[in-house]
């Protein structure tokens, strides 16, 4: 067996198991960073009021993405955010939203969820509104939560990731094919005795992994040596008659 005609099939299977790797980890990597993006954004809400660094980040997200919350508004209500000492604990209101184990989650969210496009006042706190005017709440705040906002921008760099692997991988298929016809074309024309002549090549031939069906070199070389020949031949044919009617 020839020993650089093996590593060459090895080296392009590895090739190949290499590229459907990567395709597929680029999946599994978006699923398990969508798990992640909801717990890191879980705990960034629930330190809003206690870490200037997290409030920065969260109101700057939910306003240049126009989002609120992790899938929608209703996050900020369900997440303990606003501490104790930055409430008012007598208030009935208060008092109404208050849990058994001493959390108060009233729904209110930070003024960065209200929609930029809305002439009007934004109706964050609907606490501090008429009854009657609670029900506008929702339809001044962005609707769309931020884990869809930023997995649209995850799933643009993705897909391009995985168009470029793509797009690697037929590349290095394709050039890996090239080289052996390339090879097997530059051997056979030194074995035929001219290295300058034009001459087959194959990926696979005869002998090739103890092949002995099939054509051999010189056999392949007298076929496409004939069938230039007839080429040749019913060209000039062709042209010859071409002549002979435009005489006529």
């Amino acid at each position: 067996m020839n020993l650089r005609l093996f590593l060459w099939t090895l080296i392009g299977l590895f090739v190949v198991l290499v590229g459907c790797f990567m395709a597929s980890i680029c999946f599994s990597t978006a699923d398990l960073l969508t798990v992640q993006l909801r717990q890191t954004l879980h705990e960034g809400m629930k330190r809003y009021f206690t870490d200037v660094s997290w409030k920065r980040k969260i109101d700057s997200m939910q306003i240049n993405m126009q989002c609120c919350g992790i899938d929608s508004s209703d996050d900020w209500h369900k997440t303990y955010w606003l501490q104790r000492e930055f409430l008012m604990l007598d208030s009935p209101d208060i008092l109404r939203y208050a849990k058994v184990d001493g959390r108060v989650t009233p729904p209110v969210v930070p003024w960065s969820c209200c929609r930029i496009n809305v002439k009007g006042p934004c109706y964050h706190d609907p606490l501090q509104l008429p009854n009657s005017e609670q029900n506008s709440t929702y339809d001044s705040l962005n609707p769309r939560g931020c884990l869809v906002a930023i997995k649209s921008v995850l799933n643009g760099t993705l897909y391009s990731t995985v168009v470029l692997i793509a797009f690697l991988f037929v590349l290095q298929i394709s050039l890996s094919v090239l080289s052996r016809f390339d090879f097997t074309a530059a051997r056979n024309a030194v074995a035929l005795g001219d290295r300058w002549a034009a001459s087959p090549g194959w990926l696979y031939g005869r002998l090739d992994f103890g092949l002995a069906s099939g054509p051999n070199l010189c056999q392949i070389d007298r076929d496409t040596k004939s069938m230039k020949f007839k080429r040749n031949l019913d060209r000039s044919t062709m042209n010859r008659n071409c002549r002979t009617w435009s005489t006529v």
